[in-house]
Order: structure tokens, then sequence, then C-alpha cells
């Protein structure tokens, strides 16, 4: 009987460690499943040629996301450049099949000139393989397209009610999804380029704003454009004096698994932002009373949350992956890393995605990143590898998935959860005991059958 309380014993705590800590193998099991000198597209011949002549060193990888059967997509931006460059570009959302990009749907929903997917920054990925890709039209114009997981146009959205400025384009570059009560969270990141402001003093002010998108009727609508939260802090003071972050503003988003809480922030900041979802669904005006202010410590690109309610964000100047461990209390004092090379390496990392229930997080790595060091007009060196994705395993998943509600409890409230565990445990193992004492032993069973035989016998 003891063994078998220590087996149970030995079971739950295995099993809290696990689940309270689902980076505890981050350290030791990061692999490197992809890297590349530059991009390189499965495509047509005659297209190749004109991309690896004019294209190829300006081409970079910007987001991934990773469908429902476990397809790697990533998307190429295609308006930056000018359209000598941008249009040789074989696609700007693909498939990462053997090393190679593959246009998707096709190379025609992908062509420049005549097909429907021009360029695309941010894209996200629902649990059933939907994708929703955020659309830049050659001729400015900005759009949510939805297809369905096998390329057939699902549905699409009209953007520029919300995206049409007068002295610059938008830059949507990042997408979530809340589709529990369908709402779509936009960041149009504004400015990004030196070249873009043309007055003095407005290095603060790259025009980003946070756009809602009601997804059962279409209605856009554009928050927090002249809010200090979307703007990047110009006087901030960085550890790593080699490394120059670009004055971008709100770029990385993340949903709340319970779809309550919307994070956001500038890329040039250490703080992040949260505002209640309800406020922004029912169209309210945002005050600043509204809007919570945290210290992230670290500028960063993307960051997601999870279904265990775990806040990872890229550390641009630590070169890792951070992971806030207090759920849903955003304090940032008790921190862990994936680091994947040198302390304040050049390979910064970008994006961020989940594996579906596989419990890994791929996330990319981009030397060549437009927003820092003033790379965007710079071509890439082809000589080394530019472009690297790794996986490191978490026990964690996308923030798409239901909440963990395991992971909320307060670790003060896991000793009295499993002190009474242990005790319910005592208390069957002893019921178990004294209903064993109650019952008729073989012998006395054996006994009284062998009277009752004699018995009968007598009677003969």
């Amino acid at each position: 009987m003891k063994s078998i309380l220590i087996l149970f014993i030995f079971i739950n705590i295995s099993h809290f460690i696990i689940s309270k800590f689902p980076d505890n193998r981050t350290r030791d099991d990061i692999d490197q499943i992809y890297s590349s000198k530059y991009l390189q597209f499965n495509c047509d011949p005659e297209r190749n040629k004109l991309y690896e002549q004019n294209s190829k060193k300006f081409a970079f990888p910007n987001t991934i996301r990773i469908n429902n059967m476990g397809t790697l997509f990533m998307s190429v931006p295609r308006h930056l450049f000018g359209d000598e460059i941008d249009s040789y570009i074989p696609g700007t959302i693909n498939a990462l099949i053997n090393d190679k990009l593959n246009p998707w749907p096709n190379e025609k929903e992908n062509d420049f000139s005549k097909g429907r997917i021009h360029s695309i920054v941010g894209f996200e990925i629902d649990l059933d393989g939907n994708m929703y890709l955020l659309n830049h039209k050659k001729n400015k114009e900005r759009e949510l397209l939805i297809y369905y997981g096998n390329g057939t146009l699902k549905n699409s959205f009209d953007l520029d009610s919300v995206t049409k400025h007068k002295d610059h384009s938008s830059y949507l570059s990042n997408i979530i999804l809340d589709l529990t009560y369908n709402f779509a969270y936009i960041s149009d990141t504004g400015k990004i380029s030196k070249n873009d402001y043309k007055d003095e003093g407005e290095e603060n002010n790259p025009k980003s704003n946070l756009i809602v998108l009601n997804l059962n009727n279409g209605v856009a609508i554009r928050y927090m454009n002249k809010h200090i939260s979307t703007k990047p802090d110009i006087n901030l003071k960085q550890v790593n004096k080699n490394l120059n972050i670009n004055n971008i503003g709100l770029y990385g988003l993340a949903l709340s698994c319970d779809k309550r809480f919307l994070y956001y922030a500038p890329v040039k900041s250490n703080k992040l932002y949260s505002v209640n979802t309800f406020h922004l669904q029912e169209n309210k005006i945002i005050r600043n009373r509204d809007i919570f202010e945290y210290n992230k410590r670290t500028p960063a690109f993307e960051f997601i949350s999870s279904a265990r309610g775990l806040f990872y964000y890229t550390s641009i100047e630590e070169n890792t992956i951070l992971i806030n461990f207090v759920e849903r209390v955003l304090t940032f004092e008790n921190l862990r890393s994936i680091s994947h090379g040198k302390y304040f390496d050049k390979n910064a990392p970008t994006s961020l995605t989940f594996n579906g229930t596989t419990g890994y997080l791929y996330y990319l790595v981009n030397r060549h990143n437009i927003f820092i060091n003033d790379n965007l007009y710079t071509k890439l060196n082809t000589d080394e590898n530019n472009f690297f994705i790794y996986k490191v395993k978490t026990n964690d998943r996308s923030y798409l998935y239901p909440c963990n509600i395991l992971s909320y409890i307060p670790n003060s409230a896991w000793i009295f959860i499993i002190s009474l565990a242990f005790l319910i445990s005592y208390l069957i193992l002893r019921l178990i005991k004294y209903i064993v004492k109650l019952a008729p032993k073989e012998k006395e069973i054996t006994e009284n059958n062998e009277e009752e035989l004699v018995y009968i016998h007598d009677e003969k």
C-alpha cells in the first residue's frame, strides 16, 4: 500500500512540474531546421532566372506560421523596393518545402502583375487551416484576404477606410484572431524608413495605429493613432551600442487565450501595453485609464501568448526568445530565455509560431532585418547564411487553442491543492483498507459451503 501511495505522489509531482514549467527543456534541444544565404524558390525556371538576377539580394522573410497539417509558411514582402525588384520575387506567401519556397496557393495567384496576392507582411492561420493574409495592393490599397486551406478564396475585407493616409503608406505588419467573438486585430506600423520622415522632429511619430476589424460585418476602426503606446521611444538607451534599432512604431500584437486582453508594443521601446478587448469590440473611446503599461525591459519585434497563459517575445538586443512565467500577471520578473547563438549576436529573432499540439515553438532569425542597422536599402551579403529557422520544445501551444485553466492557478494555491489531493488519496486508501477488512475471508466462505454440503447429504 505504501508503494502505491509513493507512486501516486511521484506521478502528481511530475505532472505538476511539466505543467507549470513548459520550457524546462528549452536550453538543450534547440534544432535548426532551415538556413540559407538567400531565399530560393521552386517556380517557373524563367521567372526564377529573373529573380536570381534582380531580386535575390533584397528579398527577405518576414513572418512564419504553421498550418494544421504541419506545413510551414513564410511571407516575403514585395512593396518596399520598387517594381524593378518587387515584381521579380516569385511568391509573397509561400510554403517551405525541402528548403525552397513554393508560392501559395500557386504562382498565378502570386503573380505581381496579374495575381490577387501582391505583397504580404503579416498573416495568420486558424486551427482549421484557413489563411488570413494582409495584402498590400500595388495601388496602395489594403485588404484582408481569407483563403481556405485548399487555396480557394473564402472572403475579403476592404481596409482602405483605415489605411489611407495623406503622407505615407500603411505597413500592415501583424494580425491576430479572436474567433470566439469574431474579430481581427491588425497593427499598422506606418513609417518604417528614414526616407519616410520628410519633416524634422517627426522621428517619434511613425503614424502607426491599431486596426480592429469585425469579421461579421466587415467594419474596421482605427485606434490610438496619436497615443504614446504606438510610438517608438527615440531616447531609448540601448544596451548593445553596436545595434541600431530604427524608430519603428507599433508592430507586435498578442491576444490572451481567453481573448479578453490585447497586448501590443512599438519595436523601439522597452514598454508593453494592454487594453481590454471589450472596449475595442464595442467601439468605445479608449482613454489613458483603459491602457495598462508594463516594463518588458527590452525591445522586441514579435510576441505571442500561449494557451498556458505564458508570454513569448523576441529580444532584439539579447538575441533570444524570452518567456514570462507569471501566468496572467505580466511582471516580467520571472523570465526564462531560449538562446540559439552568442549574446549580442547580430542574428535577431523576428517571428514566432507554434506547431499545433506538438509542443514545439518555431522562430525565424533574420540576419538582414530591415528594422535594424538601416538594412532596408542594403543588399544581402550572399557569401554567408542570412536566414535561419529553429524549433524548440516548450510543451505549449497557440493562443488560438482553449485556455489551459490549470496554468492560471497561482503558485501559492498549488500547495493547498496538492496537500488536499494527498489527503483525499490517503482517505481513499484508508477506505479501501476498511472495505477489505469487512469482506468475508476465503476460509470462512469455504467452511460454510462445506457445512451446507454435509447437511444435504444427511437428508438423503
